[in-house]
């Protein structure tokens, strides 16, 4: 399996990078003349690299589908275990002058898969299901003899193994195609971080003499920059719906529970940033005119700078 190359959040990755390739963009008449092919079609480029890969569902929307069918399939599978166990009943009541007997046909019903199925292991429920269907229908006169088993339970049992098993597969194949996905995201993170090593390199040497501009080719310090070492904080990112055009001046106010509110205007990255909060619960507020505002919540946690990203609608 294919793991992150980055030691940082994914939020964090898209914001580094993006002022990274920025200011590659401020100086690509420096860059060309170390590398030709830096050019202001090559970088924007690499711009849309990162939002292409931002834009791959993360693990808790790819993750969604698969546990929405999960519900729903744990839910009918409780039905018919509970139906197994009225069949164990019944085989033993059939079976009661023998132990040797009845254990024999449970097995034969699947009652060896029962426990790996009630922990949900999806290929025994499956198995159980279509063994302890199958022995029903075989063994229905022996079962029913004495008013024991009702004769419409093998078929209601059928009922069940046909219902069951399609989900089964398709939640199967969903969790596979869940797994694909978070490789998928993995390697275009690991992609664009490369690339952004490189063009970070070639930057440091363009500026080798500049520290101020050299520093902003630094993964690392560009990394304090978006989330400083232990500071509460939010970064709050204002884009366009529909468009993902970035958002300048935006007026963003933050306020905690019973304090002041602090007000910023979002920058040319579309970026304000609240640094050195503390935690608690706060409400944001964007506005900008010619768009909807936009009010929500959320809770900070101390030393950790989170990221809020919005998409404003027009009006």
């Amino acid at each position: 399996m294919i793991t992150n190359k980055y030691k940082c959040t994914q939020d964090e990755l898209y914001e580094i990078l993006r002022l990274m390739w920025r200011s590659c963009r401020d100086n690509v008449a420096q860059f060309a003349l170390y590398k030709a092919f830096y050019v202001l079609i090559y970088v924007n480029a690499k711009l849309a690299e990162i939002d292409a890969a931002e834009a791959l569902p993360d693990d808790q929307q790819r993750a969604l589908v698969p546990e929405s069918t999960r519900i729903s399939l744990v839910t009918k599978t409780n039905v018919a275990l509970k139906k197994v166990r009225g069949l164990r009943g019944y085989i033993e009541k059939a079976f009661e002058a023998s132990d040797e007997l009845i254990k024999v046909n449970l097995e034969a019903a699947g009652f060896l898969d029962y426990e790996a199925a009630y922990a949900y292991n999806w290929d025994k429920v499956r198995s159980l299901l279509i063994n302890a269907t199958k022995y029903s229908t075989d063994h229905s006169a022996e079962l029913t003899a004495g008013s024991n088993m009702p004769v419409a339970f093998p078929a209601s049992m059928a009922v069940d193994r046909d219902l069951i098993n399609p989900i089964i597969t398709d939640y199967l194949n969903q969790k596979e195609n869940t797994t694909e996905g978070q490789q998928t995201k993995v390697i275009a993170n690991n992609a664009i971080y490369d690339k952004g090593l490189v063009m970070g390199s070639d930057g440091q040497f363009v500026f080798e003499d500049d520290d101020a501009k050299r520093v902003q080719f630094i993964f690392a310090q560009v990394k304090d920059v978006v989330s400083p070492p232990s500071q509460t904080g939010v970064n709050v990112n204002a884009k366009e719906d529909g468009t993902d055009v970035i958002l300048e001046a935006v007026e963003v106010t933050v306020k905690k529970d019973g304090e002041a509110a602090i007000v910023k205007l979002s920058d040319i990255t579309g970026r304000a940033s609240f640094l050195g909060l503390t935690a608690g619960h706060y409400t944001v507020t964007l506005k900008l005119a010619g768009y909807v505002d936009i009010v929500d919540s959320f809770d900070l946690v101390v030393g950790v700078t989170s990221f809020k990203k919005y998409k404003m609608v027009k009006i």
